[in-house]
């Protein structure tokens, strides 16, 4: 996982978009592979949050990445219904699911 500095303080932040999220991560512990594990994945389910909200319904986690990766808007627009960050993601989820 990956958190940008902009990610941790979100996270950080008590009164910001994580209202009463469970996880509070310094820059520093970003660092730490177990910290930055649960921090993402608290993140993860924040965008499938707004991906919900965006979609009016429960959103799948491959439309909760497509919010992480800002590909979503353009998905509901029908701009690019597939981006090719998206393909990326796509096959390398599919190649895991079949391991």
């Amino acid at each position: 996982m990956q958190l940008t500095d902009q990610a941790v303080k979100i996270l950080a932040d008590e009164k910001g978009e994580l209202k009463n999220h469970l996880v509070n991560i310094s820059q520093e512990e970003t660092l730490n592979p177990n910290a930055n594990i649960c921090a993402g994945i608290r993140w993860l389910f924040r965008k499938r949050s707004l991906a919900s909200a965006r979609l009016k319904r429960t959103a799948t986690w491959e439309e909760g990445v497509a919010e992480y990766k800002a590909y979503l808007r353009d998905m509901i627009s029908g701009k690019d219904p597939n981006p090719k960050g998206m393909k990326v993601f796509k096959e390398k989820y599919g190649a895991l699911k079949k391991k």
